[in-house]
């Protein structure tokens, strides 16, 4: 049996894009911070003198769940797709309770629209409201909110 323990999103800046999280969507940190460092560091990313800094992030209800944790690697290569170290992801898919009010936290802390807010109507589960948008980084996250039928 497998399941999901972390998503890992690589920062320019992790203390700030750590904050965002919080900010946007009430993650709290899960301390010790992140130092990996020297051989250890070298041997598991292959890259000679890579120091890597960060912190594992908590979703507030969803404590067991799956963590984001964000790290910075001291030699950053945005040039070769897959790189190690190279920055940011796809996108991440977040719950909310409210779309409209999160969307507004998010554009407050230095996020961005994607795209427009789209509405998905089914005739057997709760209606869908998604909009892709961009944390502080840049890196995009679908926000999702499921609504029952009043």
């Amino acid at each position: 049996m497998s399941k999901l323990l972390h998503v890992n999103m690589n920062a320019k800046d992790w203390k700030k894009l750590a904050a965002f999280y919080e900010e946007v969507f009430g993650c709290v940190q899960a301390p010790p911070a992140k130092e990996i460092t020297g051989d250890y560091a070298a041997e598991l990313t292959g890259l000679q003198g890579a120091e890597i800094h960060g912190m594992t992030m908590i979703f507030p209800d969803d404590p067991n769940g799956a963590q984001l944790e964000i790290f910075q690697y001291n030699i950053q290569d945005d040039s070769a797709s897959g790189a190690i170290n190279m920055t940011g992801l796809g996108h991440i898919a977040v719950d909310v309770e409210d779309i409209e009010e999160t969307t507004k936290k998010l554009l407050a802390a230095g996020g961005a629209y994607v795209g427009r807010q789209i509405h998905r109507t089914y005739v057997d589960k709760p209606d869908l409201f998604i909009h892709y948008v961009r944390d502080c980084e840049g890196n995009i996250i679908e926000l999702m909110q499921r609504k029952a039928e009043s």
